[in-house]
């Protein structure tokens, strides 16, 4: 699985040491799946709130919890 680093650095004034902060993430070949869209964007068999991947996120009016738009 291949990763993308994003640097989350920030200014360090001038003389003094500053550590900067990485987060990596997975790259998929698959796009993310869009939890209001009608469609099963990451082609998994499971559209929107029944998306395991949509737990949590905004749906349309709501959030998707436990397989449903609430």
């Amino acid at each position: 699985m291949a990763c993308a680093a994003l640097s989350l650095g920030y200014d360090c004034p001038v003389g003094q040491v500053c550590k900067d902060t990485w987060v990596y993430r997975p790259l998929s070949a698959w796009p993310d799946e869009v939890c209001d869209s009608g469609v099963d964007d990451d082609q998994d068999g499971l559209v929107d709130c029944a998306d395991p991947d949509c737990n949590g996120r905004a749906c349309d009016g709501g959030f998707c919890v436990a397989g449903f738009c609430q």
